[in-house]
């Protein structure tokens, strides 16, 4: 079932393939998938690719709810830094 932007791009098989169909420049693509996030202005192209090869389940409501499940930025900067390194905000 798809319920995020990653299960989208996911569903195309790659980042390139995901670019492919949707006319998205690679390089834009990878960062989409490395991100796990598709911003709106794609959102039409991408419906339209998923209805095009056949993927099911992808509308403008599943793509905000996609929106909606992705960590804040807080919860990302704290998983994401390494133990030991130290925010200068936090250590003042």
């Amino acid at each position: 079932m798809i319920r995020t932007h990653r299960d989208i791009i996911a569903a195309f098989g790659s980042a390139a393939e995901y670019g492919r169909a949707t006319s998205i420049a690679y390089e834009a693509a990878r960062k989409h998938a490395q991100r796990g996030y598709i911003p709106a202005k794609y959102w039409p192209d991408v419906i339209a690719a998923c209805r095009k090869r056949g993927i099911k389940g992808v509308t403008a409501e599943v793509l905000l709810a996609g929106l909606c499940s992705r960590p804040t930025a807080g919860d990302a900067e704290s998983s994401e830094r390494p133990a030991g390194n130290v925010n200068a905000a936090e250590a003042a």
